[in-house]
């Protein structure tokens, strides 16, 4: 991508998800049989609902022959300018989830016989 605003990470539903399918076939393709993938990521909020981008990946991921063998949750020591003025701005619309993120563990299924 030749401009920020093009970056991955500011790409939107059917854009992101295209992109990001590319990246993850990409890691399958280079990866020996029985490789590992880690993904580190965090759920968001978007229309003040928690969008749960840790799930949304790995059921990508998985269905592109990889399978999930760990998974660890790790409380934020520190939560980040926004999500800390979302918390005071909307303290009933916060959702605890967005205290942690997700280590995600992935292994590339064996090439079959």
């Amino acid at each position: 991508y030749s401009h920020a605003s093009e970056n991955i990470g500011n790409l939107r539903g059917p854009r992101y998800w295209e992109a990001m399918t590319a990246v993850y076939r990409e890691c399958h393709r280079v990866l020996r049989p029985e490789g590992i993938m880690v993904l580190v990521l965090k759920g968001f909020t978007r229309d003040s609902k928690y969008v749960n981008l840790p799930a949304q990946t790995a059921e990508l991921v998985e269905s592109l022959g990889f399978q999930k063998f760990d998974h660890w949750a790790r409380e934020l020591w520190s939560l980040s300018f926004w999500r800390t003025l979302q918390k005071r701005n909307n303290p009933d619309g916060w959702d605890e989830r967005l205290r942690f993120e997700d280590v995600l563990a992935f292994r590339k299924e064996s090439e079959k016989l």
